[in-house]
């Protein structure tokens, strides 16, 4: 590096070395003196706006008090508005004060009415605090700084000041100023009662006021109804005498009333009820109370009610008199007592006189057999008497029956000898229960008859709850049609007992009993033969849809069909589901019974939930098929052919998985109602191979019928004559079909055909009924056990 290199770079500045450099006198002086006027400035506002608020809350507090009593809540208002105007001190002290002690500070405030002003100072008051820059020049900093303040000096920093409004201020606050001086001048009681009261709000300082008047009491007793004259006095020591006192009641109408001397007499009218009675005597203010007062009146009514001997309650009664009329059970012995408000001299009942027992008058006992009335007058000790004499009413009323609840007896029609029912039972009487219990009647001529108290009450109990049982075998009831009542009984000689609904039970034997069960479940399958009926019938037309070309199936009768198709479908299904929940309630039936064995009925209960299964799921899911055939695009050409969905293997038990078939598995199986021969051959058309087949089952064909759904088309006359179900069972929404239409078998826009559809919903249906038909071979096989098991114990 050369030496002329050397000489241009600046080097910096050893510390210690030179001075550093400082703001010019003449502008660190203008600095001052413009940070000196904003504090004086914003100060004098400050001090303005916080006495500005504190007197005119101070004179707002005297005007009030001129008008009224000023309450504590509005004080506290006051108050608090002084404080919050005496709160823009700390908020002047850190914005003019705290916010101008820097330069920059300063720099920044005149910036916003010179900006280009406050910039430059803004960068000489950071050029000479950083002392980096001055090291690389520092002549040129010292020339910036001079050029600076040179600027500064041709500018009057006076015109900075930010809104200033000291005049304004100054202005406002000598008006409440010089208010609060005059009436410290002039009535310096009063404004000295004001500050106080202004500065303690918490405080009760009576309020001053320059008319003074004998206090009245907090509350006013006149008579009630009655016209009234209420004399205020003026205190020695009032200030103001007005010529005029007036007084408003609620918010009636004003009163008013000339000064008589030193008083003011008030006439008030008629008053019925308490009411606020506000006084104004120049700037006296004070409120009281009314109190109209009744003439003697009676408070309370009440009668001593000794209850007929039969009840067995020897406690009197004590029973409040509303409205001066009792009700009371007949043969009751009634004794009033009536109390007034003061003591009262003389009483009489029906025109006899009597001695009051203070305020108290009691009448003698009587005794209500029928409506009685008394006539009470009175008198009280400062000789008012009574507006009106007082008539008791007592009535006599007739004893209630009793009223009696039960839970739990009745729901069971058929009911075994040695079975045992649990009830509960609730019984109610308004003057206490005796007994309840239970009664029984056979429907024959000769039948059982008897009954069994269950529990005993007592005189004072109102209510009688038990538990009972009714068990035929321990009460010895032979096997009958029997009724069953619960029965209550109160005190009163000669009433007939309250008894509850009849609950009728079918008794039966254990044998009786599984002979009847038996009939039922005969009944039933008889039933379900009717549902596999027409679910063949069902499955016949179906196979004759499938057989039908695409231009046939695409024809609006056709799609119409396959809609009633599906309708037929859904309310069979509906009737298995009702049909498997009657299964259920007779394999709860039977399991009552102990004749019947506990694996057969577990297997029946097994079938019964298959069949449920198949109501939920299945059928349903053959209906949702057919209806997306009946909607869905036509099918391929003739000729062209369309995807078939492959044939399951023959299904097996229903709830068994399905593996691998043997050849006898593949033959098709026997359906229910096929085999119509004698002597357990087949049908024409049945199996060819007898031996492989699992016998028929011993089922009563029939042919029923219920009325279909109001909002479902009519059944076509081709599909035969099944009728369809009624019941609204939950609908079940079924997902893609297994084995559906490949993607060859699909039409317009992408959907399945109508013969993939119907082709799938034909073989699920031929699966549903290959399954009801090995349900309805194992339900023979269960029925043939349950009858002989029944058959061999009967014997």
């Amino acid at each position: 590096m050369s030496t002329d290199s050397q000489k241009t770079v600046p080097k910096p500045a050893v510390p210690g070395s030179s001075v550093p450099l400082v703001l010019p006198v003449a502008l660190r002086q203008q600095l001052d003196d413009f940070r000196t006027s904003v504090r004086r400035v914003k100060g004098i506002e400050a001090n303005c706006i916080a006495l500005f608020g504190l007197l005119v809350a101070w004179l707002a507090l005297f005007l009030l008090d001129r008008l009224t009593d000023t309450s504590v809540l509005a004080r506290f208002g006051l108050y608090a508005g002084a404080i919050a105007a005496c709160g823009i001190f700390p908020m002047a002290f850190y914005r003019w004060i705290w916010g101008t002690r820097g330069l920059d500070q300063l720099a920044r405030l005149i910036a916003r009415r010179f900006p280009s002003l406050g910039d430059q100072l803004l960068g000489v008051v950071e050029l000479v605090g950083n002392t980096g820059e001055q090291a690389r020049s520092r002549v040129l900093c010292e020339a910036a700084i001079g050029q600076v303040a040179e600027v500064a000096g041709r500018h009057d920093l006076r015109a900075a000041l930010p809104r200033p409004r000291h005049r304004l201020w100054l202005a406002l606050v000598s008006v409440p100023l010089v208010c609060a001086c005059v009436l410290g001048l002039l009535v310096p009681a009063a404004a000295a009662n004001a500050w106080q009261r202004f500065l303690e709000p918490w405080r009760l300082v009576e309020r001053y006021t320059f008319a003074r008047i004998d206090r009245l009491p907090e509350t006013v007793v006149i008579p009630h109804g009655e016209p009234a004259e209420l004399v205020v006095h003026l205190d020695a020591a009032t200030a103001w005498r007005p010529d005029r006192a007036q007084a408003r009641i609620g918010r009636g109408a004003k009163l008013a009333a000339a000064r008589e001397g030193e008083a003011y007499a008030l006439a008030l009218p008629p008053q019925v009820s308490p009411g606020s009675f506000r006084l104004a005597v120049g700037d006296a203010r004070q409120e009281v109370t009314l109190q109209p007062t009744f003439r003697p009146e009676i408070t309370t009514l009440s009668a001593l009610v000794r209850l007929p001997d039969y009840l067995g309650i020897d406690a009197p009664i004590t029973k409040g008199l509303r409205g001066g009329g009792l009700s009371v059970v007949k043969g009751s012995r009634v004794a009033v007592t009536a109390t007034a408000n003061r003591e009262l001299a003389s009483a009489s009942i029906d025109g006899n006189h009597i001695a009051p027992e203070g305020s108290a008058i009691v009448a003698p006992e009587v005794l209500v057999g029928a409506p009685v009335e008394l006539s009470l007058a009175w008198e009280d000790r400062l000789g008012l008497s009574g507006g009106k004499p007082l008539t008791v009413s007592l009535v006599a009323r007739d004893d209630e029956p009793p009223t009696i609840t039960v839970e739990g007896l009745g729901g069971k029609g058929v009911l075994l000898d040695s079975e045992t029912v649990r009830f509960t039972l609730q019984s109610r009487d308004d003057f206490g229960v005796k007994q309840v219990g239970l009664e029984w009647v056979g429907s024959e001529e000769e039948g059982s008859r008897g009954e069994q108290i269950l529990a005993t009450g007592a005189p004072e109990a109102d209510t009688l709850a038990a538990v009972g049982t009714f068990a035929p075998a321990s009460l010895g009831i032979a096997p009958q049609t029997i009724q069953v009542r619960a029965f209550v009984e109160d005190f009163l000689p000669g009433r007939e007992r309250v008894r509850s609904a009849p609950t009728t039970f079918v008794v039966m034997s254990s044998s009786d009993h599984a002979l009847w069960i038996n009939e039922q479940i005969g009944r039933w399958r008889q039933q379900a033969a009717e549902v596999r009926d027409r679910e063949l019938e069902l499955l016949a037309r179906n196979e004759q849809l499938e057989a039908m070309t695409a231009e046939e199936l695409d024809a609006p009768e056709i799609r119409k069909t396959i809609r009633e198709q599906a309708a037929g479908e859904r309310n069979n299904g509906r009737r298995l589901g009702r049909l498997a929940e009657a299964g259920g309630a007779l394999v709860r039936q039977a399991m009552r019974n102990p004749e019947f064995e506990a694996g057969t009925l577990e297997e029946l209960a097994e079938h019964v939930k298959a069949m449920e299964e198949m109501a939920a799921t299945r059928m349903p899911g053959v209906g949702e098929l057919l209806q997306a055939a009946a909607e869905a695009p036509k099918g391929n050409p003739a000729g062209q052919g369309s995807a078939q969905p492959p044939r399951p293997a023959n299904p097996g038990k229903p709830g068994e998985g399905q593996g691998t078939a043997s050849p006898q598995d593949q033959e098709p199986p026997q359906r229910v109602g096929e085999d119509r021969g004698q002597g357990g051959k087949p049908a024409a058309g049945g199996s060819k191979d007898p031996a492989a087949l699992p016998p028929a089952p011993q089922i009563v064909d029939g042919e029923g019928s219920a009325p279909r759904d109001r909002d479902e088309p009519p059944q076509d006359s081709a599909a035969g004559g099944g009728g369809e179900s009624t019941l609204g069972l939950p609908t079940t929404t079924v997902g893609p079909f297994p084995g559906g239409p490949s993607p060859g078998g699909k039409g317009a826009g992408g959907k399945p055909a109508q013969q993939p559809l119907l082709a799938a919903a034909v073989e699920k249906q031929r699966q549903l009924i290959d399954d009801f038909a090995a349900i309805a071979r194992q339900l023979a096989d269960v029925m043939a056990r349950l009858e002989g098991t029944t058959f061999v114990k009967r014997l």
